[in-house]
């Protein structure tokens, strides 16, 4: 799958388009933002991200955000 998550202006969005009919809703946006950010906080810390570069980082988010609907049937 495409990346489902960019940044812009130092935050992160998701590419609404690229997502099924179903993934589409605001609580499931809420959802995926909220685990985003569970996984993500303290990343400079935790030993998984914090020697990765900028590009890295954000590909293990979009990682995570695919397992992440993949795992809830949303893609």
């Amino acid at each position: 799958m495409e990346n489902v998550i960019y940044r812009k202006n130092k935050m992160f969005h998701i590419y609404t388009s690229k997502l099924s009919n179903k993934a589409n809703k605001t609580d499931i946006l809420l959802a995926l933002y909220s685990a985003i950010y569970t996984e993500f906080s303290g990343a400079h810390n935790n030993p998984d991200y914090k020697d990765l570069t900028s590009l890295e980082k954000l590909y293990k988010v979009n990682q995570f955000a695919t397992k992440w609907l993949t795992e809830r049937n949303l893609i």
